[in-house]
């Protein structure tokens, strides 16, 4: 029945409800400018690093890591723009299971 999408969204929900996330405009840059030659697949599987602008006790970037899930398509081409969710898979204080596929 081709159900993948929508159990994947289900799974991700629970984890949304327990954990939090964070939504966010995501725009890639062009195939001419960037590195990305193939599409950002939306269903949760990309683990990307991200920054809200804290630091390390060192000084250095307080980066984090998240599962992507991409609002209303399958993917992100480059040079495309979508409304992202962030589900934030490690904490300061230990780190959190991510959202189950």
């Amino acid at each position: 029945m081709r159900l993948d999408r929508s159990a994947a969204w289900c799974h991700w929900r629970c984890f949304e409800a327990r954990h939090g996330v964070i939504r966010a405009d995501l725009t890639l840059g062009p195939v001419h400018e960037t590195r990305r030659r193939i599409p950002v697949p939306g269903a949760g599987v990309l683990r990307p690093m991200w920054d809200i602008g804290r630091a390390t006790p060192a000084g250095e970037p307080d980066l984090c890591i998240a599962a992507l899930w991409v609002e209303f398509t399958p993917f992100i081409a480059p040079g495309g723009r979508a409304t992202v969710r962030l589900a934030p898979l490690s904490r300061r204080s230990g780190s959190s299971s991510g959202p189950v596929r």
